[in-house]
C-alpha cells in the first residue's frame, strides 16, 4: 500500500486482512491479531484505512477467478462483487488513493487476473467513499477496466519525483518487460507507458516487485529463476535499467534457492529476501 511513498499517514496500514479470516491491526505500532474479517484466500488481499486508522475497505477472492470489494462493516459494497482478481496471484490487489486533491474519496483498485494458465492480465476499478452513506461503492462505469496483457503477478508503485501522482509498474511476463504506466493528477495515461527490458525471461511468474525507499531500485524476485533481479530506476522518466542478477543459494537438499518476498530497510541499505525450499522458509539480509 506504500502510505509513506504518498506522504500520508502510516495509519492507513493499520489494518491487514488476508488469508482465510485472518488479520493484523497496528495501534500505536504494536499489532494485534483480528479475527473479524471476510477474506477466502491465500494471497492478492489488499486493505485501506483512514488516516486516523479506522478500516475503510479491503479486498478478497472468493475463487481463482473473481474478487470482491468489502467495506469497513465486512459487507460487500455495491458493485463489488465479480472484481476481476485471482485468489493465486502475489500482489493481485493494490490501493492506492487518487492524487488529484480534488477527488479525496477516489480510490483506484489496481487487480490482476488469470485469462488463461500463465496468461494474465491487468484491470483497474475505482471506488468512490462518498457513495453508500460513506461505506463506498465501486463505480460501475468504471469497473474491470483493462489496462495490460500478459502480466506477471508482481505490482508496485513509486512516487513521481516531481511529485505529481506514481508509477504504477508491473513486470511482463511474455514480452521481458518491466512497464511504468504514469498517473498523475488527470488519472492513468495509459498513451504514455514506459517499457524497460529486463534480462531474465520469467519461468513462469511468482515472487514480488519492490520499490526502495529511496525509489531509485527496483526489485524482483523471481521464484522458478532462483534469482532476485535489482534494476536501478529513474524516477523523472520511468525506466528501469542496468540490472543486477543474484543468485540464491539453495538449503541442503534442494536443487535452487527459490525466493519469494523481498523488503527494503527504511534506509535502502540493505535487502531482505525470503527464501522458500522443500516446505521451509528463511531470510537472507544483502547489502
Amino acid at each position: 500500500m506504500l502510505a509513506e511513498q504518498f506522504g500520508q499517514s502510516q495509519s492507513v496500514a493499520d489494518n491487514w486482512y488476508f488469508g482465510f479470516n485472518a488479520g493484523i491491526q497496528f495501534q500505536n505500532n504494536i499489532p494485534s491479531a483480528i479475527f473479524d474479517g471476510q477474506t477466502q484466500g491465500g494471497e492478492a488481499h489488499a486493505a485501506w484505512s483512514s488516516a486516523e486508522g479506522d478500516l475503510l475497505f479491503y479486498t478478497t477472492n472468493g475463487n481463482f477467478s473473481q474478487g470482491k470489494v468489502l467495506d469497513r462493516n465486512h459487507d460487500v459494497m455495491p458493485n463489488g462483487n465479480s472484481i476481476k482478481l485471482n485468489a493465486s496471484m502475489t500482489q493481485g490487489s493494490l490501493i492506492c488513493p487518487h492524487p488529484n486533491p480534488d477527488s479525496p474519496n477516489l480510490y483506484y483498485l489496481f487487480t490482476i487476473s488469470s485469462f488463461q494458465a500463465l496468461h494474465f492480465k491487468l484491470y483497474y476499478s475505482v471506488i468512490d467513499m462518498s457513495l453508500n452513506s460513506g461505506l463506498g461503492d465501486v463505480i460501475s462505469s468504471r469497473k474491470n477496466i483493462y489496462l495490460l496483457d500478459s502480466v506477471s503477478e508482481r505490482q508496485t508503485l513509486v512516487t513521481r519525483c516531481d511529485g505529481d501522482g506514481f508509477w504504477l509498474i508491473v513486470k511482463t511476463h511474455i514480452g521481458n518487460h518491466m512497464v511504468s504506466i504514469p498517473m498523475t493528477s488527470l488519472g492513468l495515461d495509459t498513451n504514455s507507458m514506459v517499457f524497460s527490458s529486463s534480462s531474465i525471461p520469467e519461468i513462469p511468474s511468482q515472487g514480488v516487485i519492490k520499490a526502495s525507499p529511496s525509489e531509485k531500485l527496483l526489485t524482483c524476485a523471481l521464484f522458478d529463476n532462483h534469482i532476485v533481479e535489482m534494476f536501478e530506476f529513474d524516477n523523472s522518466k520511468g525506466i528501469a535499467s542496468n540490472p543486477i542478477i543474484i543468485t540464491i543459494p539453495p538449503i541442503e537438499g534442494a536443487v535452487n534457492g527459490k525466493p519469494y518476498c523481498i523488503e527494503y530497510s527504511p534506509d535502502s541499505k540493505y535487502l531482505y529476501v525470503n527464501r522458500y525450499d522443500l516446505g521451509l522458509g528463511f531470510i537472507y539480509q544483502l547489502h
